[in-house]
């Protein structure tokens, strides 16, 4: 597993699967909108890791993940949530 994946599956994690897919990339790419700061996710370890990639690049390898079903996409009305797969928080979990 890439460097950038794990990074995008321990992000989730430490937001416990609760967000939409912009909120982690935000995270990841060090964003100091108030959506992030309210929730204190800038403290994060995990925060701005990313920068170098752009909003893009982490929504296709988020697509990737989805396809390959280490993430799993909820719908509900019309907002959607990633979470990490049962089968991807064994493996992390086992890091």
């Amino acid at each position: 597993m890439s460097k950038e994946a794990f990074l995008l599956l321990a992000c989730i994690q430490s937001c416990w699967g609760t967000w939409g897919l912009n909120m982690y990339v935000d995270i990841l790419r060090g964003s100091r909108a108030k959506k992030i700061l309210n929730a204190q996710f800038d403290m994060l370890p995990l925060h701005g890791l990313g920068r170098e990639y752009s909003s893009n690049w982490w929504k296709a390898l988020a697509s990737q993940l989805i396809f390959n079903g280490y993430l799993t996409e909820n719908i509900r009305d019309v907002y959607r949530t990633i979470r990490s797969s049962t089968f991807t928080q064994s493996f992390t979990s086992a890091t």
